[in-house]
């Protein structure tokens, strides 16, 4: 690792190299695991390499098991006849979401047509028992429960949609949620 390393990790910290060996500690009492690495991929050019790679991590805590997955990018340059790490970047790749089950007639106070510009909607429609949505130009995607007012697209971590409701129940805004920034669509037309 070279001594001017930049290490950006799962928690969003840059740190240096010092800053990196003190963070480093044995695991606490009653923690165990290993990381393996997988899908890894390389791109060489003179004297720099890029490594690509995902971490799988098996974690015990107390006996529970987890298994988080990390996405990490290591950048290398040889320098006086040996290679050193100058840069790494760590991220967590979150886990599917689990849905609830909720009153589907909640439902019916969701669907309608929600208005980002006089171009562009999102319909959300009722097939079934489930809830499906689809902006103006792609495809229809089923939305899942994460609680009464929040609805997340099935396969995805992004486009969490929160349903805003006046005191009367009345659904008037979808909120487009992306990385906790919101999109707000107005509700124009109730089917």
């Amino acid at each position: 690792m070279a001594a001017d390393v930049i290490y950006t990790d799962e928690n969003w910290r840059i740190l240096t190299k010092q800053q990196l060996v003190e963070s480093l500690t044995p695991l606490p009492k009653g923690y165990s695991g290993s990381i393996r690495m997988a899908n890894i991929q390389s791109r060489i050019s003179g004297d720099a390499v890029v490594l690509s790679y995902r971490a799988l991590e098996e974690e015990y805590v107390f006996g529970q098991k987890l298994s988080p997955v990390y996405l990490v990018t290591d950048t290398y340059f040889k320098r006086d006849g040996r290679w050193q790490m100058i840069a790494s970047h760590v991220i967590v790749l979150p886990s599917e979401r689990k849905s609830i089950t909720v009153n589907p007639k909640l439902y019916k106070s969701i669907v309608g047509e929600y208005e980002l510009t006089d171009a562009i909607r999102y319909s959300i429609t009722l097939e079934g028992d489930k809830l499906m949505g689809q902006r103006t130009g792609r495809t229809k995607e089923e939305l899942l429960p994460a609680d009464e007012n929040t609805f997340f697209p099935k396969g995805t971590i992004r486009g969490e949609k929160v349903f805003v409701r006046e005191a009367s129940g009345r659904v008037t805004r979808m909120l487009d949620r992306r990385e906790n920034n919101d999109l707000v669509w107005k509700k124009v037309e109730s089917k």
